[in-house]
């Protein structure tokens, strides 16, 4: 039979049989590999729009002023604990105030909204407008006016005041929960009191 085959009918038989060689080749590997192609060039191009966005933002005066909050902002909710700029800072509280700080009691870090709080439990004595001037210098250490973060310390929360007195020349004791923030998870101080001398 193999006899029998003349050129024309092998040439027949070849071109088709190569032809479906040819389309089964490029719907299993041309065709996915050109569809991969296709999604890579659009990752590219949309990463090559965000960079020249990025870029541009970079080049803008906007950049510089998100620059300057963050470092604000970081003042404010620093990193790390710091308890001893904790301690700085409320011993220029107090002698900018005129008050005396008795004890400062530092707690475990607590989660709060977006960071979290270092509960003190501080207590000071001193005459009654001395003592809330010394928890106003507190509050302006770090803020927010018309909308623009500002910060020379650290941000304070004060979540409760209570005032005694000890009937002598009209000296007040209160006693403070203060809140010191810290952004995310913050290493906790040594739980202790600290006494003033």
């Amino acid at each position: 039979m193999i006899d029998r085959i003349n050129g024309r009918l092998a040439l027949m038989l070849a071109v088709p049989g190569l032809l479906v060689i040819v389309l089964a080749g490029w719907f299993m590997f041309v065709s996915p590999q050109r569809s991969k192609a296709a999604a890579l060039d659009t990752q590219i191009g949309d990463a090559n729009v965000q960079l020249a966005t990025t870029r541009s933002f970079m080049q803008s005066p906007a950049s510089q002023q998100s620059v300057a909050d963050l470092r604000r902002l970081r003042r404010a909710i620093p990193d790390d604990v710091e308890m001893s700029e904790i301690l700085r800072q409320l011993s220029w509280a107090s002698h900018a105030s005129g008050v005396r700080i008795e004890s400062i009691t530092p707690s475990q870090a607590v989660p709060s909204t977006g960071a979290q709080a270092v509960p003190i439990a501080l207590s000071v004595k001193g005459r009654y407008f001395r003592l809330a001037k010394f928890m106003h210098l507190l509050r302006l250490e770090a803020g927010v006016e018309n909308g623009k973060p500002h910060a020379s310390g650290r941000l304070y929360g004060i979540d409760n005041v209570s005032l005694s007195t000890d009937g002598q020349g009209g000296l007040i004791t209160a006693t403070l929960a203060l809140n010191a923030f810290v952004f995310g998870s913050a290493a906790t101080p040594a739980t202790g009191t600290t006494t003033a001398p």
